[in-house]
């Protein structure tokens, strides 16, 4: 049996990606086509959701920059935008009701505050799979999503805590020394290594945080959450990230499987989860104009709305909650799931092209900013050389051209705190994101020579060199890969050279040996 569920999980996830669409939607077929077949869902799919949902949960507080969560106008955007779009929600469902549509017709107000508040939340899990496949994650936009992904989950909590027949328990206000763990976890990390040992610790600190949450009647999810949270200042915590990744979305493909357990709908349910995700636009616009009324740019208001445009998995718990309390009906957790399920696929397919949109619409867009924003990005003055990404390869890349030659080589990076680490070492390095077109509108580009992509993303990559064109760059462009496949689309994307990641660090070790060897 389990073959069997690995079999149509993987066919479906396969002929998903072979059609340039998110593997998930795959596996959010699968569940249904599973149900379909009247196959019973495995014992161990709950446990491998749960597990994927704490690993989530505790990778996303891992990258989250705590100071910046609860800031007001996050915590404001947040909260407003959840009453508002209830607001909406109960207007537009007793609008529905008036006109005699089924299902609407008979819904009481409480029903429709429900789902409204079901509905306003955004998904966890789609939101940071489509920031990690664009390593955003840590850029200004991914933070106020994170941010806001991580307020929305307390005010589910909240709501599942008032709802729940029993209250946590007196000890939960233990958990407020939690801080004081903090050294305690740090050590762990910093003898761990980066073998498998980090990756057990990371298993370990996820699992307790989640364990003592729950032993003190709190969601597990926020335990984990919390504990990634703790650590996520560590140094440690970028490679504990990535060794946690694979097993993350391994268990994760169970999440998504499950969806389709939930019921199978008739024609009339499939309608109207079609129609209720008609308002994914009125949500991304309403965070769109919450952003932008509290001073962000257009860009980071556009990319973190649309990022947001989704419905959550939290809204079915929230939904079958209530459900078990009689307080709607039981055929919207079909309904909501459907509608759930659509606002993946769409999400999924749309925030594939969130950076191609905002250029063609750059300036309409910034229309809506309430105030002037001040230029975000420094200009790399003088510069004849650009290496973007000053992770390790970039930097190594930065230090061979400035050795090399006796061009100006200026590097570029999103992430403020390692650009600060670099300007302490004396290297000529600005904080700026290469995706944003302001950036580029600042450089004078016909002084550039050469442009070095060392990005661990194929998609910044490409996003980049379509920027420069646009700006119309006339230099020679390089670039590293890690993956052979994606060499073909670097070149098409017209980028002039590739290196491999691997193999040309082989070559590299060889040539260097050799040369050693000549001289002796």
């Amino acid at each position: 049996m389990e073959f069997l569920w690995v079999f149509v999980a993987f066919s479906l996830g396969f002929a998903a990606k072979q059609m340039h669409l998110p593997p998930l939607l795959g596996y959010l077929l699968a569940g249904f086509v599973l149900h379909a077949l009247a196959i019973e869902p495995i014992p161990q799919l709950e446990t491998l959701t749960d597990m994927g949902i704490v690993l989530l949960l505790f990778t996303v507080g891992l990258k989250l920059q705590v100071k910046n969560t609860f800031k007001p106008t996050i915590l404001l955007t947040s909260f407003m935008h959840m009453a508002l779009f209830v607001a909406i929600s109960i207007l537009s469902f007793m609008a529905l009701g008036a006109l005699g549509i089924f299902y609407f017709k008979s819904m009481s107000l409480e029903t429709a505050a429900i789902i409204g508040f079901a509905l306003s939340f955004s998904s966890t899990v789609v939101c940071v799979k489509v920031l990690e496949e664009k390593n955003e994650m840590r850029t200004k936009h991914g933070q106020i999503v994170l941010s806001i992904l991580v307020l929305q989950d307390i005010a589910a909590v909240v709501f599942l805590s008032l709802t729940s027949d029993s209250l946590p328990s007196i000890y939960a206000l233990g958990l407020m020394a939690l801080p004081l763990l903090k050294p305690i976890l740090n050590k762990i990390l910093r003898h761990s290594g980066y073998g498998e040992i980090l990756t057990l610790a990371g298993f370990f600190m996820a699992f307790l945080g989640a364990w003592l949450f729950e032993i003190v009647g709190l969601k597990p999810g926020l335990g984990a959450l919390v504990f990634g949270m703790l650590l996520s200042a560590h140094h440690k915590a970028v490679p504990l990230s990535k060794s946690l990744l694979d097993f993350k979305d391994i268990f994760l493909v169970g999440f998504f499987l499950s969806i389709g357990f939930y019921a199978l709908p008739s024609v009339e349910m499939l309608l109207i989860a079609t129609l209720m995700t008609l308002s994914l636009p009125v949500k991304g616009a309403l965070f769109f104009l919450l952003f932008t009324r509290f001073k962000f740019n257009g860009r980071n208001s556009f990319l973190s709305a649309a990022d947001l445009t989704n419905y959550s998995e939290f809204g079915l718990i929230v939904i079958f909650v209530c459900i078990q309390k009689e307080m709607i009906p039981e055929d919207w957790i079909v309904i909501v799931s459907l509608s759930i399920a659509i606002s993946f696929v769409i999400s999924s397919i749309f925030n594939k092209k969130t950076h191609s949109v905002y250029t063609k619409w750059k300036d309409k867009i910034k229309k809506f900013e309430c105030v002037k924003v001040e230029r975000l990005y420094d200009s790399p003055k003088d510069a004849d050389v650009l290496v973007i990404g000053m992770g390790r390869v970039g930097s190594g890349a930065y230090e061979a051209a400035y050795k090399e030659s006796s061009s100006c080589v200026v590097g570029i990076d999103y992430n403020a705190e390692r650009v600060k680490k670099h300007q302490k070492s004396g290297r000529n390095v600005i904080q700026a994101d290469v995706e944003d077109p302001d950036f580029w509108e600042g450089v004078e580009l016909d002084k550039i020579k050469v442009v070095m992509l060392a990005l661990p993303s194929t998609y910044d990559a490409i996003e980049t060199v379509k920027l420069l064109k646009v700006y119309n760059y006339k230099g020679r462009i390089t670039s590293i890969v890690k993956f052979e496949e994606d060499h073909q689309k670097l070149l098409d994307a017209g980028i002039d050279t590739v290196f491999n990641f691997y193999s040309e660090a082989g070559v590299g070790l060889a040539e260097e040996a050799f040369r050693h060897i000549s001289k002796g």
